[in-house]
């Protein structure tokens, strides 16, 4: 598992201050991005495309339940884990915190991809990196 932090900025609420539904994907995209840096030991760059492995990782499917508002200055943590793994994809799981209170999930599958954008098998040294779910 691996936590990130977020404030909640102006530009992430809707006008009544409230965070935007849409503010929570790009917060778990990037809570997943520290923690494949983190664990495979890869620039930002080379976790999501790597051309000299020959693959992508894209996000393919998201999914988000919102249980509580949270507003503009407002402090997240967020925590991510790998729910699931395949042959060819991941599914992450990013919570977020407020206060030691749960108020959004986040699902991200990811898959990978060859140049030609076909899904193709993990590679082996990013298959290693995550280890088992």
């Amino acid at each position: 598992m691996s936590e990130s932090y977020f404030k909640v900025r102006f530009g992430d609420t809707d006008p009544w201050g409230v965070a935007y539904f849409v503010s929570y994907f790009r917060y778990a995209n990037q809570a997943v991005e520290d923690y494949l840096c983190r664990l495979l030991g890869k620039p930002e760059a080379k976790v999501w495309r790597d051309p000299e492995e020959g693959y992508g990782l894209p996000v393919v499917e998201a999914k988000g339940r919102f249980l509580k508002p949270v507003k503009h200055g407002d402090r997240l943590e967020a925590s991510v884990e790998m729910r699931d793994k395949g042959d060819k994809g991941v599914l992450f799981l990013c919570r977020f915190v407020k206060e030691a209170q749960v108020v959004a999930e986040v699902e991200l599958t990811c898959v990978a991809i060859d140049p030609e954008w076909r899904p193709r098998v993990l590679p082996e040294r990013l298959k290693g990196g995550l280890g088992d779910v």
